[in-house]
């Protein structure tokens, strides 16, 4: 028996939720296998066989690359939004082009990221863009005032706006 097995929308939706409890009582970022250990059981219930942890982290990285290009569509500038299915209003050859440089993306076309807010409390801690980029897992960075050996200088560009990236709600 091999590791590929097809996720159904419920099996999905509770380890999305398993991880999310998960996500709000770690410290870190990272999964440990003791943590898929204790999912194993409610997960494998669902499928109706007995699933091993290679599977389970399997599926955690391809959840997190659906995020990352969640997150990528959502920092593109040149789409409207339609807030109602929260997904992007454009000409399909206008879409097709940017599926070209995003290919995860293209399940977003006609509906959002199911389940955005469980994807945005496991994954969250991680997605941190720019020069600046820390996350818990990271080495502390000094701020002594007396070391800036490994001092990154702040120049004028930090202060300038970036039209690659967007806040607030689109």
């Amino acid at each position: 028996m091999g590791d590929n097995m097809n996720w159904f929308v419920e099996m999905t939706h509770k380890f999305l939720v398993l991880l999310s409890e998960q996500a709000k009582t770690a410290h870190g970022t990272l999964i440990k296998t003791a943590n898929y250990q204790e999912m194993l059981d409610d997960i494998s219930s669902l499928a109706g066989r007995r699933l091993n942890v290679t599977q389970l982290t399997s599926k955690y990285f391809c959840l997190q690359r659906v995020y990352q290009a969640w997150r990528k569509l959502l920092q593109h500038m040149g789409f409207r939004w339609d807030h109602g299915s929260q997904s992007p209003t454009c000409p399909v050859e206008v879409w097709e082009e940017y599926v070209k440089q995003n290919p995860l993306a293209q399940q977003f076309y006609h509906k959002g990221l199911p389940h955005k807010n469980l994807y945005e409390i496991i994954f969250e801690k991680q997605t941190a863009i720019g020069r600046y980029v820390y996350n818990s897992t990271s080495q502390l960075v000094e701020t002594s005032s007396y070391s800036n050996q490994g001092a990154v200088l702040m120049d004028d560009s930090d202060f300038e706006p970036n039209p690659n990236r967007t806040t607030g709600e689109k």
